[in-house]
């Protein structure tokens, strides 16, 4: 009887713990983020991001073509912290597709680099593009 016992609350307890740890296991529905979608609060950021870097980058030609008064230490640090929101976001979900596009932020990202390069936008932020760039882990 006490066998028969214990060999019902460990069949119990495996049912109840095995589709649990199973979860993670082969469909790649476990807690692997790496595919997840951005959330909207993170779609929101990568957008922002965008349009700090883009804003900085024309206020830098505007100021060059005697537009406009040069950017100010806040303007570089609001691109700089763009570029660290991006590489965060892009950290934390690698393959995860933002917008409609489909690319991932490493390619937004890379696509980012690669506009400003030979443009008339700081350098500081294409070296902090391929800075971040470079610290992403491998596709």
């Amino acid at each position: 009887m006490r066998r028969r016992l214990g060999l019902a609350a460990l069949l119990l307890l495996l049912s109840a713990v095995a589709p649990s740890s199973l979860a993670g296991c082969g469909s790649g529905s476990g807690d692997d983020t790496s595919n997840a979608k951005l959330t909207p609060s993170e779609q929101k950021d990568v957008r922002a991001s965008q349009t700090a870097i883009q804003s900085y980058c024309r206020t830098i030609l505007l100021y060059l073509e005697r537009r406009t008064n040069p950017p100010t230490q806040g303007d570089a640090a609001r691109a700089m912290g763009a570029v660290d929101r991006l590489a965060a976001i892009a950290r934390a979900k690698p393959a995860a597709p933002q917008g409609r596009s489909g690319e991932t932020v490493r390619d937004l990202m890379s696509d980012t680099a690669e506009d400003l390069q030979g443009s008339n936008c700081a350098d500081n932020v294409v070296s902090r593009l391929d800075q971040a760039l470079g610290s992403l882990p491998a596709e």
